[in-house]
C-alpha cells in the first residue's frame, strides 16, 4: 500500500515537473509565432495603404489578448510550482497542486479557459468568412461557444467548494465544456476544410490555377489537427484521473494559440505573394447552395 501511495506520490510530481517543462517550450513557440504574426501583419497593413477588412481590429485585439494570456499563464506556472515545491514537502506538495479551490489554480484555470474560446471564437470567424458570411452555418459552433462560456463559470465557481472529481459539479462542467471545444473544432475545420476543396475544384473548372489552396489547406489541416489531438489528449486524461492531466492543461492554451498563429502566419505570407486575394476571391465565388 505504502509502495502504491508512493508510486502514485511520484507519477503527480513528475507529470507537474514536465507539465512545465512542456509549457515553457510550447509558451516560447507561441511567442515566438505570435510576434511574427503581428509584425506580418503590421507589414501587410502598410502594404495596402490602410485597406483592411472591417473586422481586422478585433481579430488583431484577440491575437494580442492570446498573447498576453499564455504568457501570463505560463508565469503562474512558474509561481505554483516553487510555491509547491518550495515551501512544502512531497505530500503536501501534491494536495497544493491537486487544489482547485487554490487562488493561482483558478486563475490558471481562467486563463486556459480565456486562450480556449478566444481560439475557438477566432476558428468560427474563419468558418463564417470562408462560407461567405453564411450565418446558418455558423449557429452550431456558436451555441457551443456559448454554452462552452456557460461551463468555465460554472465549472470555476463549483471548483471553490468542491474537490476534484469527475462526480461533482466542476468535474461535470469541466467535461462538458471539453465536449463543446472539440466538437467546435472539428466541425469548423472539416466544415473550412471542405469549403476550400470545393472552390478549389470549380476553380480547376475554369481552367485558373489553384495553388493557393493547395498552399493554404495542409497547414490549416495540420494546425488544427494539432490542437484537437492535444484537447483530445487533455480529454481522455481528466476522464481518467491521470497524471498526465496536469500536462494536458499546462500546455492547453499555447496548443490553441499555436493553432491559430500558425495558420494565420501562413495566410500572412501566401498574401505577400499574391495567394490570398485569389484564395477569397474564389471561396466568395462559392455560394453555398
Amino acid at each position: 500500500m505504502a509502495n502504491a501511495e508512493s508510486e502514485h506520490l511520484l507519477a503527480d510530481l513528475s507529470a507537474n515537473l514536465a507539465s512545465f517543462c512542456i509549457e515553457s517550450l510550447m509558451c516560447g513557440m507561441f511567442d515566438c509565432l505570435g510576434l511574427t504574426s503581428l509584425y506580418l501583419l503590421h507589414i501587410r497593413k502598410h502594404s495596402e495603404h490602410g485597406k483592411r477588412p472591417p473586422l481586422s481590429i478585433s481579430i488583431y485585439i484577440a491575437y494580442v489578448t492570446l498573447l498576453v494570456a499564455v504568457t501570463t499563464h505560463w508565469v503562474v506556472s512558474i509561481c505554483r510550482l516553487f510555491l509547491g515545491l518550495g515551501s512544502h514537502g512531497a505530500q503536501e506538495a501534491v494536495e497544493y497542486f491537486a487544489d482547485i479551490g487554490q487562488s493561482l489554480h483558478v486563475a490558471q484555470v481562467s486563463i486556459v479557459a480565456l486562450c480556449v474560446l478566444i481560439g475557438d471564437a477566432v476558428l468560427v470567424f474563419r468558418l463564417w468568412v470562408v462560407w461567405s458570411y453564411n450565418r446558418a452555418v455558423v449557429a452550431a459552433p456558436l451555441g457551443a461557444l456559448v454554452m462552452l462560456l456557460g461551463g468555465t463559470i460554472a465549472s470555476t465557481e463549483a471548483g471553490y467548494r468542491e474537490n476534484d472529481g469527475l462526480t461533482s459539479k466542476h468535474g461535470k462542467w469541466a467535461t462538458g465544456g471539453l465536449v463543446c471545444t472539440l466538437c467546435t473544432t472539428v466541425y469548423c475545420s472539416c466544415m473550412i476544410a471542405g469549403m476550400l476543396l470545393r472552390a478549389d475544384r470549380r476553380t480547376k473548372r475554369t481552367g485558373a490555377p489553384s495553388i493557393m489552396f493547395m498552399a493554404w489547406l495542409p497547414i490549416f489541416i495540420e494546425s488544427a489537427a494539432f490542437y484537437t489531438a492535444w484537447t483530445l489528449f487533455y480529454t481522455i486524461t481528466y476522464e481518467m484521473q491521470s497524471a498526465a492531466r496536469y500536462i494536458g492543461i499546462g500546455g492547453l492554451p499555447a496548443a490553441a494559440g499555436i493553432a491559430c498563429r500558425r495558420a494565420d502566419g501562413k495566410g500572412h505570407l501566401s498574401s505577400r505573394h499574391g495567394y490570398r486575394n485569389g484564395c477569397q476571391r474564389a471561396v466568395t465565388t462559392t455560394k453555398v447552395v
